[in-house]
């Protein structure tokens, strides 16, 4: 049970995502029902000078009433050494409709539909099926700026509601699954706190959206990368991570009229093991108890890079692919995100 906890901790600071596909068929089904509830924040690209000669700028011409339908499709592989220990593909709907758009802001429903998990195993197990298709219809409506920049989660007291429904049934079936109360309360903790406040919520809700349009509102000269730091919060409340990011426009086909960019962000192992002791730290202080293996997780080292296809008239994406490798004592994981258009 401890592996199990340090296992869920540790997936809910740098992988765990809204999406939700990651399962296991065994016992550390409290890991899996964990990632399909949480989220975590990307960063977002700063406002840029406008470059000199050749530019282009991604810029949402979006209108009101358009519905596009997408299918995000998570993979997670995890290896402890050589061993394979995870295997696990899952795909999701996403549709996305346009509410309200104005001169200076967009208004975007995000709405989740069913997950279809690929292993037979996994899809014939009716527990797992079940807590993976928790965010069925899950909606969140989003507030942008002309850029695409995220402002805000509207509904963000009808997500907390959902989250609170959400937890309520993880805790159901973990007791039918035979956790007892006390280990139940200390595996859910570190994600219920993630929905306690609006901030919060704002913050581990915008997670496939910040990622999503990641490279709008970017002037770039050329294919001459922009360079920039950045920040990803800290998932359980402390100081954040301070982050070194890279895009670059690898190609512009104006006759197809799409965009091709890359994407890149490191965070140093030095950055993240000062900030995990603290943090940890700060944790075992106001709780009074100790956390298992919590060295382990201060030797957490994670990258991420992503390539984007972009629609140039309208902004929209036609497919991207997400990556994320973390490593923590001996253990790897990567996990991926691929997004593809679907009309």
């Amino acid at each position: 049970m401890k592996s199990i906890y340090v296992a869920l901790l540790s997936t809910t600071m740098l992988f765990a995502s809204a999406l939700g596909q990651d399962a296991t068929p065994d016992n550390s089904g409290a890991k899996m029902k964990a990632q399909a509830l949480m989220p975590i924040a990307a960063s977002r690209v700063p406002s840029l000078p406008a470059a000199a000669d050749e530019s282009l700028t991604l810029l949402p011409h979006w209108k009101q009433g358009e519905k596009h339908r997408f299918e995000v499709v998570k993979s997670c592989q995890k290896r402890n050494g050589e061993k394979t220990t995870l295997n696990s593909v899952g795909r999701t709907g996403l549709e996305i409709e346009v509410l309200s758009t104005a001169k200076d802001a967009v208004v975007l429903a995000w709405t989740f539909g069913g997950t279809k998990l690929d292993d037979p195993g996994q899809a014939g197990n009716p527990f797992i099926r079940k807590m993976t298709n928790l965010l069925k219809g899950y909606r969140i409506v989003l507030e942008l700026d002309s850029q695409a920049a995220i402002q805000g989660v509207q509904n963000w007291k009808e997500v907390k509601e959902t989250a609170a429904k959400v937890f309520e049934t993880m805790t159901n079936e973990l007791k039918l699954e035979g956790m007892d109360q006390a280990t139940i309360e200390k595996t859910l903790a570190p994600i219920a706190s993630m929905y306690a406040t609006k901030e919060q919520i704002e913050q581990f809700c915008t997670r496939e959206a910040q990622l999503f349009f990641i490279a709008m509102g970017i002037e770039f000269n050329g294919n001459n990368p922009v360079e920039y730091d950045a920040e990803l919060p800290n998932p359980l409340g402390g100081e954040p991570f301070p982050s070194r990011a890279r895009i670059v426009l690898k190609e512009a086909d104006h006759k197809l009229g799409v965009a091709k960019v890359s994407w890149t962000q490191t965070v140093a192992p030095e950055d993240v093991c000062r900030i995990m002791e603290k943090t940890l730290n700060e944790m075992v202080e106001e709780s009074g108890k100790s956390i298992p293996d919590s060295d382990a997780l201060k030797t957490l080292n994670f990258e991420d890079t992503a390539e984007f296809n972009i629609d140039i008239p309208s902004g929209w994406i036609r497919n991207l692919t997400y990556k994320r490798l973390t490593r923590v004592k001996g253990i790897s994981q990567e996990d991926v995100i691929t997004v593809t258009r679907k009309n």
